[in-house]
């Protein structure tokens, strides 16, 4: 029995999470019982830090998690700094923006919360895992914020379906105060691309418009969609962008406005029942 499409593009678009952690010996983390701290206004700092890395120097959001059902997210975080143990805060959210309480295991204790204090030696790694919960597939975001050392990481969305290879795709956090990316989608031949953008900032809602053109060059279509402060949104690109069904190219999406800003990620499903990252490109 092998995975099929549609239901690999059902669940990504349904569901995504369930916390598991490991890390090493002397890496712990600790389950926070109280509302965590919201975004406000991105820091123009970032805004002003070099665009051509692939993951940032610290923090970062992972602009989609799934638990449950078939799906697990594991989220590797590492402290590069040589000298300094990193602290940090996890958090997940639902995409309409309240908290997201999950179960994570590091491999050596279990622990239930949304929020979760992180603290890593200097060079130490940390592995999180998702631990099956429910029967449904729970979906929203993470919000990983530094507050000391070089804290960042990537996101690793696993389904296991039995009887079939595990189906698994690698994402890198993003800053979260993109305004303006560029992503390719390939709707032809079985394909479906999916994407999902969050809004880690509370009090910054704003529309976020996507520009579709063909492989050719040519425009096709514009279409908006309003995203509320703190909330999430995830979908397939035929369905939410129908003028990209049956076809392959490319989609400029950027905020209308002047403030705030968003993360996304975009997953391509092969029709064989493989799933691999299609790279957003952050425009400077």
């Amino acid at each position: 029995m092998r995975i099929t499409l549609a239901l690999a593009c059902a669940v990504f678009c349904l569901v995504f999470f369930t916390p598991a952690v490991a890390g090493q010996e002397r890496a712990d983390f600790r389950a926070l019982d109280r509302e965590p701290p919201r975004s406000g206004a991105p820091d123009p700092a970032l805004k002003a830090q070099p665009r051509g890395a692939l993951l940032p120097t610290a923090g970062g959001v992972l602009a989609h998690v799934a638990a449950g059902g078939p799906w697990r997210t594991r989220i590797v975080l590492f402290n590069s700094d040589p000298d300094v143990t990193a602290e940090g805060t996890l958090t997940f959210y639902r995409s309409t923006g309240e908290t997201l309480r999950l179960t994570l295991t590091n491999g050596r204790k279990t622990v239930n919360a949304s929020s979760f204090s992180i603290s890593l030696p200097p060079r130490n790694t940390m592995f999180l895992e998702t631990v099956d919960q429910t029967a449904a597939t729970e979906v929203g975001y993470a919000d990983l914020k530094s507050e000391a050392g070089k804290l960042t990481g990537y996101g690793i969305f696993r389904a296991v379906v039995p009887g079939a290879p595990n189906l698994e795709a690698v994402v890198p956090l993003e800053w979260g105060v993109s305004d303006e990316v560029l992503l390719a989608y390939d709707n032809t031949g079985g394909f479906v691309t999916s994407v999902a953008v969050a809004n880690r900032w509370l009090l910054l809602p704003f529309d976020l418009r996507a520009e579709v053109y063909t492989e050719d060059g040519a425009f096709l279509a514009s279409y908006h969609r309003p995203l509320a402060g703190g909330t999430h949104t995830a979908f397939e690109t035929p369905r939410e962008w129908p003028a990209t069904a049956g076809r392959r190219g490319m989609v400029r999406l950027s905020r209308i406005g002047s403030i705030g800003g968003f993360a996304a990620l975009a997953l391509l499903f092969n029709p064989t029942g493989s799933v691999t990252t299609a790279p957003v490109i952050d425009l400077p």
